[in-house]
């Protein structure tokens, strides 16, 4: 049974450098990167007599009431019902008078992302997709140790995990130093 328990915690601490591994590599590579460079700052700037793009091939982007909205159109006229018209489809799920009066009162901020500018509403941030994988996949590493440590994979049994606890309550305030031998103390007993 002992034989079987040190397999079982071999097999977890080799989960566990694993994990470790895996942060490490993360902060590795966050040290890595590169601060994020404008492209626009080293386009070449149009020639001033180039002509002109026409008003007919112009794009309008837009939020009416909460709603987005997109059209290409000759933009020297625009009326309301050419902005109702280019506002864009929703799901059925969101096309009711509840969703409706929520978006109609949904603050909106302007928020610049890179040469880019753009309405979000004012809970909600921009973020580079970069970052947000970043993101989560230290949170999938949490999950990870969290489900490590918890009751249901754990090697020890309940009550090894109580002494441990009990151990450790008596080196309250006691250096890191001396918890890692209690708990080796514990282990070896």
């Amino acid at each position: 049974q002992q034989t079987e328990l040190k397999e079982k915690i071999k097999e977890k601490k080799k989960e566990l450098v694993e994990l470790i591994e895996q942060l490490c590599k993360m902060k590795e590579d966050e040290a890595g990167d590169c601060p994020r460079v404008d492209a626009t700052e080293n386009r070449p700037q149009a020639d001033e007599d180039a002509p002109q793009m026409a008003a007919t091939a112009q794009t309008l982007s837009y939020v009416l009431n909460g709603r987005a909205g997109k059209f290409t159109k000759d933009l020297r006229v625009v009326t309301l019902g050419d902005l109702e018209e280019g506002l864009l489809h929703l799901d059925e799920d969101k096309q009711n008078s509840k969703a409706e009066a929520t978006r109609k009162k949904t603050n909106l901020k302007p928020v610049n992302y890179g040469a880019t500018s753009c309405w979000i509403p004012a809970g909600a941030a921009v973020i580079g997709k970069s970052d947000l994988t970043k993101l989560n996949q230290k949170a999938e590493i949490v999950k990870k140790l969290d489900s490590f440590f918890s009751s249901n994979q754990s090697a020890f049994s309940p009550q090894a995990l109580r002494i441990l606890t009990m151990f450790g309550l008596s080196n309250m305030g006691g250096s890191d130093e001396g918890m890692e031998m209690l708990i080796a103390g514990v282990l070896k007993a």
